[in-house]
């Protein structure tokens, strides 16, 4: 399998995972593509107001249709309460992908300590997604 074709392949895997009410252990390589390598990936989160900054940004990215949102990790809250301005809990841990080349994200952060956290590019989710 060349690597256009292995990059066809795992689109329309983490398409069709995407629309189910789980996701368990997907693995992709880290790649990007035009759409999804102009976005903040690698952004640390150190301050409440970093966390907004990527929370905005990452909700523009899936209003212009750039991001699918694929679902909150166990801890946290779902990314539309996020998104609209809500109260952060301790944990905040949301999984995209790129609609496009089906690069997978994560935005993640410690928030009740302040550890921080940050948005950045992944190769596999390695946990169950709550959708919502």
């Amino acid at each position: 399998m060349n690597n256009e074709t292995r990059g066809l392949v795992n689109k329309a895997v983490i398409s069709h995972d995407l629309h189910r009410t789980a996701l368990t252990f997907c693995t992709r390589r880290i790649m990007s593509c035009d759409r999804c390598i102009r976005l903040i990936s690698g952004t640390p989160i150190k301050l409440p107001s970093d966390l907004k900054r990527v929370i905005k940004k990452v909700d523009e990215a899936v209003n212009n249709g750039v991001l699918k949102y694929a679902g909150a990790g166990q801890s946290g809250e779902p990314f539309e309460q996020l998104a609209k301005g809500g109260h952060w809990g301790d944990i905040v841990n949301n999984y995209f992908s790129c609609a496009s080349c089906g690069q997978l994200f994560n935005l993640h952060a410690e928030t009740y300590h302040g550890a921080g956290g940050a948005f950045e590019k992944i190769a596999s989710i390695k946990e169950t997604l709550q959708r919502y």
